[in-house]
């Protein structure tokens, strides 16, 4: 578990080895690469069951671990974010199986991002029998923990590059939309839970089928990538889901800039994204390594400042 620094908790699944990679890392070294393990894909043998296999039942075990943390941190005002395992439908984590000891099947990133193109069939029954473990997992949480949780974290999927989407917003649709919408739509008639997405990148053509699709919350809303430009996203979109990211750029403006620009952007983008609610303030994705730390007490202060002047 880590305090999410948006005034929410952020429960990771014990033993996730996405989340915390077991090894050493090396003298100078900021990042762990996720290795392709798997034998090459026989497309004449696919069985989707191989891929599938990632998608696994919560235990009592992940249950009981999950239930010890949230006794700590009931009651303190904070939101509590939860992600109690794989929901991700493709999310590049997990496509190589960290998880696994033998990971078989569809397990190249590349491979996998054309494989909708490519095995269609194949993908959507890999998403209809993980969407159906996904759900019995929910119902468990659900049970053991009610409306204890605030925000269920359903899936990191990117679908997004820095010049675009990666994938046609029609093929999203048809592949992946429905099986998001069957997920949000349990949570929504059967939880007070909210939905939050993750998807880096240009994904303006996206958004439409992630609302669609059922979702309340989207992060990191990279602003830095074509065609994501804060007013108009908030312009757009702002009634229909809410932004969770897009308060200052790490790629250029926290690591690069100066105290005083990152304090005027981050000014900015709340000036921008809080009009009418429907906006919680975070970086554009993680804090990277070599950050200055007088950036990101500008960027701190200068929420502290917006926040004071309301």
């Amino acid at each position: 578990m880590t305090d999410d620094g948006q005034g929410g908790y952020y429960v990771y699944p014990q033993g996730d080895t996405s989340c915390a990679p077991s090894g050493h890392m090396p003298a100078n070294g900021y990042y762990f690469d996720n290795l392709t393990r798997s034998p090459e894909f026989d497309e004449d043998h696919a069985d989707p069951s191989d891929n599938a296999e990632d998608y696994m039942p919560v235990t009592e075990e992940q249950i009981a671990y999950h239930k010890k943390i949230l006794e700590n941190v009931k009651g303190d005002m904070r939101a509590i974010q939860v992600a109690p395992g794989y929901f991700g439908l493709g999310d590049a984590n997990n496509i190589p199986g960290p998880n696994l000891k033998n990971p078989k099947g569809i397990r190249s990133i590349e491979e996998w991002y054309t494989a909708p193109l490519l095995y269609p069939e194949y993908v959507e029954e890999v998403f209809e029998r993980g969407t159906d473990i996904a759900i019995q997992n929910l119902k468990k949480y659900w049970e053991a923990f009610g409306n204890d949780i605030d925000v269920m974290f359903i899936c990191g999927t990117d679908f997004g590059t820095q010049r675009g989407p990666m994938i046609n917003p029609e093929t999203f649709k048809e592949i992946y939309m429905p099986y998001y919408r069957k997920m949000n739509d349990w949570i929504h008639e059967n939880t007070t839970w909210k939905t939050l997405k993750h998807c880096c990148g240009g994904i303006f053509p996206i958004l439409p089928y992630l609302i669609e699709g059922g979702f309340d919350a989207v992060n990191p809303v990279q602003c830095s990538a074509e065609g994501m430009d804060p007013k108009k996203l908030k312009e757009t979109y702002g009634k229909d889901i809410l932004f969770w990211g897009g308060g200052v750029d790490t790629q250029n403006i926290l690591p690069f800039g100066k105290p005083e620009e990152v304090r005027e952007q981050v000014l900015e983008r709340l000036e921008i994204f809080s009009k009418d609610g429907g906006y919680i303030f975070n970086t554009i994705h993680n804090i990277q390594a070599n950050v200055p730390v007088e950036n990101i007490v500008a960027m701190v202060e200068a929420v502290k400042e917006f926040n004071g002047d309301r």
